[in-house]
């Protein structure tokens, strides 16, 4: 009896429990931005002939940071454009080997977004060539999308 009693109970919150609200739910919002928000930072990698890794035997590959300035991010003709410079506490003998055709570029982007290159454009995080302007498609998560032409120069 008292198995009886526990199967009816348990089918009895079980129904209870369940909901099958289909009217009056909150609508979400889905995010708008196809935009790049902001420069994060531009880096210059580098192997380091003075650490090799014990188990592999390769050197470290390190990156050092250059300075960023003069930021201009227009959103509606969907341009980025900053200059970098080689700072005074850069690696020793590093300096001379920064090029415009291996950077790594980090920029933000909207909410929710999702960036894409476009056009042979080097993939935001890994060394590319910055020698000339590159372009990216930014969607939102609404599915907007705004081509974006991302420029740098060196001081």
């Amino acid at each position: 009896m008292k198995k009886y009693f526990n199967i009816i109970v348990i089918l009895f919150l079980a129904i209870c429990c369940s909901s099958c609200l289909d009217a009056n739910l909150e609508e979400l919002d889905t995010y708008e931005g196809k935009e790049i928000t902001a420069v994060v930072g531009v880096y210059h990698r580098y192997y380091d002939d003075s650490y090799i890794h014990n188990g592999s035997g390769e050197q470290a590959v390190k990156q050092a940071n250059l300075s960023v300035a003069d930021i201009l991010i227009d959103k509606e003709a969907g341009t980025c454009t900053f200059s970098v410079s080689v700072p005074g506490n850069f690696p020793k003998g590093e300096a001379e080997k920064v090029s415009s055709q291996a950077l790594v570029v980090i920029v933000n982007i909207s909410t929710a977004a999702i960036v894409s290159p476009i056009e042979g454009a080097p993939q935001f995080g890994k060394p590319g060539d910055w020698s000339k302007p590159n372009r990216y498609k930014v969607k939102a998560a609404n599915g907007d999308e705004q081509i974006w032409t991302v420029s740098l120069t060196f001081k």
